[in-house]
């Protein structure tokens, strides 16, 4: 038997803050310094939430007042906490459906811890556990790194209700591998490659 490991990073921010801008930068560093675009893999525990959103409770797509309202009460009260995991486990079914393709895996739309724990817990598992994750005969194990997104002075569009909601709250007190703060897309392009140093291409020495 053999193993793959899959680096995840998890990114997580304020609405607004640049999660996927910071993930598109890291992406597109990556593909400049040699990586192979098939490899990489962006995931969003929000494009499951959305599907089911419009599909059974009528989100029309817009992500206005109401729209964020809708989408904030399907993925944590109607979806979090009344079937834990429930997206959490889709999207590392998706990676455990690619892992042979895949050895890095982008997610910037992290809002709980529970998310980050239910990717972890597999790790631990012995050989004989069902919970461990296997492709064929080969063992995958997810190496997550957990990035926090800020950009200071930022004036949300979010009421203030949604701001207090559990999806923007949840993680206020994480400990993360990387604090990022940026104003605008140069400091994040700049953190992006901050961010591959030390976690992808350490052995370059830069």
């Amino acid at each position: 038997m053999s193993e793959k490991t899959i680096k995840i990073f998890l990114i997580s921010g304020k609405a607004e803050h640049g999660k996927d801008t910071l993930a598109n930068f890291m992406k597109q560093n990556m593909l400049e310094r040699g990586l192979i675009e098939s490899y990489i893999m962006t995931a969003k525990f929000g494009d499951v939430v959305k599907f089911a959103a419009k599909q059974f409770f009528d989100w029309s797509g817009e992500k206005d007042e109401i729209g964020r309202g809708i989408l904030q009460k399907v993925g944590t009260e109607r979806g979090h906490q009344i079937v834990p995991g429930i997206w959490t486990q889709f999207i590392s079914d998706m990676i455990l459906m690619k892992s042979p393709e895949t050895d890095i895996v982008l997610i910037p739309d992290w809002r709980f811890p529970e998310e980050y724990w239910d990717l972890m817990a597999p790790n631990a598992q012995s050989e004989e556990d069902h919970l461990a994750r296997y492709y064929n005969s080969d063992r995958v194990v997810y190496d997550i790194y957990c990035l926090r997104v800020e950009r200071p002075n930022h004036i949300s569009a979010l009421t203030e209700e949604q701001l207090k909601h559990a999806s923007e709250t949840a993680l206020d007190d994480f400990e993360f591998d990387m604090t990022v703060s940026s104003i605008d897309e140069d400091g994040l392009r700049n953190a992006a490659t901050i961010i591959n140093n030390c976690y992808l291409f350490a052995s370059e020495g830069m």
